[in-house]
């Protein structure tokens, strides 16, 4: 991910094999570095693709330091009440030469 980038950013959920879809859960609270967003809510799903979208703003990518990993952590609570968390892979924040705003 790129400082200053704007856009969501496709994350794809499953326990073992299975495929995570609206219908299984309440809620989903994912979380990229400090920041958290959930289902529903800002996150959105997209059907076509199997894919939970988390939206960033230009300014909360800005706010991601440059150069460093950020975890992602996503936390499920299934229709049946159970709860799980999951640790995701790293995201890596990349340094923007323009600080510009567009």
């Amino acid at each position: 991910m790129m400082q200053g980038d704007a856009y969501s950013l496709p994350i794809v959920l499953r326990q073992g094999g299975l495929l995570i879809t609206p219908e299984m859960v309440q809620q989903v609270e994912i979380t990229i570095g400090n920041l958290t967003q959930t289902y529903p809510g800002a996150v959105n799903y997209d059907e076509e693709n199997g894919q939970w979208l988390f939206p960033l703003t230009q300014e909360q990518t800005f706010a991601f330091k440059a150069g460093r990993t950020l975890p992602v952590q996503t936390r499920i609570k299934f229709n049946d009440g159970s709860v799980v968390g999951a640790k995701g892979n790293t995201l890596f924040v990349c340094e923007s030469r323009s600080k510009g705003v567009m």
